[in-house]
């Protein structure tokens, strides 16, 4: 017989794995942004509209990747006119990846469809409900966070 704690820890693998179909899913992609955007489009770009102007070596480090991964995904997003790269003042030899006013509409854009698409999908559930969902992937998602960071 499981523990209450392996059996949670199966229920939460199960949920992930049925999280992440969902969300490569193109239907839900659709609904919730752009269809010409990647998730880690949508991922750097609601970072950046949410800390500001950031070196790209912050972005990398954000998202765990190399820099030069991060290169061609700023690059990526530049062509597509929605960031662009300016000299940082406080050391001119770097520079900061910022969004553009076209990069901030598609932030708000994202955001007005994901809004439309939760309140649909919560549309049953209570406020006490709604907020407990909250708090407890907040939750979660910073233990993940933590648990990642920490050596192992």
């Amino acid at each position: 017989m499981q523990s209450e704690i392996e059996e949670t820890v199966a229920d939460l693998h199960r949920l992930f794995t049925d999280l992440n179909r969902l969300a490569t899913r193109a239907r839900l992609r659709r609904a919730l942004g752009p269809a010409s955007l990647t998730t880690t489009d949508t991922w750097l770009l609601a970072h950046l509209n949410e800390t500001g102007p950031l070196r790209l070596s912050a972005l990398a480090q954000w998202q765990d990747v190399d820099p030069s991964t991060m290169t061609v995904q700023v690059k990526r997003l530049e062509r597509a006119g929605l960031v662009k790269r300016e000299t940082d003042p406080s050391d001119r030899r770097a520079s900061l990846v910022r969004l553009t006013g076209e990069g901030v509409e598609v932030c708000a854009s994202i955001r007005d469809a994901a809004a439309a698409f939760f309140t649909e999908a919560l549309a049953g559930w209570t406020a006490a409900e709604r907020q407990q969902l909250v708090a407890s992937l907040t939750q979660l998602s910073l233990a993940i966070e933590a648990g990642l960071e920490s050596p192992h």
